[in-house]
């Protein structure tokens, strides 16, 4: 579990970026543009729910839970985090969600 975690945390502080990075990146790369969908990837925290998703999913397949109801309640928790920024965020993000189901699979397959 340690190791896991660990894996988790350096990958979340390596590929966590702010928007503030992406634009000034892009800027200073204009001869060499990025594709939007990885801009778009970048500029959101999509990259965040899905290193949580994996690690919310090894956290709970630790726990000797059983695999469908691991996958249930770490989708179930994405889906509530999207319900919430409907009503007091930035709205709820279809690609979030998809972000989230991205790091159930990473969870399986780590």
């Amino acid at each position: 579990m340690k190791k896991c975690f660990l894996i988790v945390i350096f990958l979340s502080f390596c590929f966590g970026v702010s928007e503030n990075y992406v634009n000034s990146t892009v800027s200073r790369n204009e001869s060499k543009p990025q594709p939007v969908w990885y801009q778009e990837f970048l500029r959101h925290d999509r990259l965040d729910h899905m290193v949580y998703s994996a690690l919310i999913y090894k956290v709970l397949q630790d726990q000797k839970w059983q695999q469908n109801q691991i996958v249930i309640s770490t989708a179930t928790v994405g889906l509530l985090k999207e319900i919430y920024d409907q009503f007091y965020g930035s709205g709820f993000d279809w690609w979030d969600f998809t972000a989230d189901m991205l790091g159930i699979w990473l969870g399986q397959t780590i």
